[in-house]
């Protein structure tokens, strides 16, 4: 290598070693200046029509771009709360629905064993139960539905179980 390919002892990378982009592809070259003086050039590969759609739709009217789904909540508790829809964009309170999950029969196996006549207890506490000790010890899992669009929304375990 010759002399003008080195700097400070660390090999230039000329432009004729950048590969060609792929059919359809274009290179997008950036260049960082670090506080160092050092000068880190990268090469990516973008395809050819984000570019040219990126171009056309400055010109044209904004559009609203909306993010997709991020997936299940978590966080939406055991009653109905009003939320935006992440796939309909309405806003909307949930509804919910009470499913038997693994607390539920865990809790039942516990009490099958220490106070069989009770076991039963699991499987009917709801909100709706009559008795304020069955709403207490509610354990069944609670997931969350839009009612404009029926898409599931959120989820969340089993008061008997959870650790808040």
């Amino acid at each position: 290598m010759d002399d003008s390919m080195v700097v400070k002892g660390t090999p230039v990378v000329s432009a004729s070693a950048v590969p060609s982009p792929p059919p359809g592809m274009l290179a997008k070259t950036t260049t960082t200046k670090y506080p160092d003086g050092r000068e880190v050039t990268s090469t990516e590969f973008v395809p050819a029509e984000s570019v040219t759609a990126s171009a056309t739709s400055a010109a044209a009217a904004p559009q609203t771009v909306r993010a997709p789904p991020v997936g299940i909540r978590r966080d939406l508790g055991y009653d109905p709360v009003s939320i935006t829809c992440q796939y309909c964009n309405q806003p909307t309170p949930t509804r919910t629905v009470k499913d038997i999950g693994a607390c539920t029969w865990i809790s039942c196996i516990i009490l099958f064993f220490f106070f069989l006549p009770l076991f039963w207890l699991p499987f009917v506490c709801s909100d709706r139960s009559f008795h304020l000790i069955l709403r207490l010890i509610q354990c069944k899992e609670t997931t969350h539905y839009c009612p404009k669009c029926g898409s599931e929304v959120g989820r969340s375990g089993a008061k008997c179980c959870n650790q808040r």
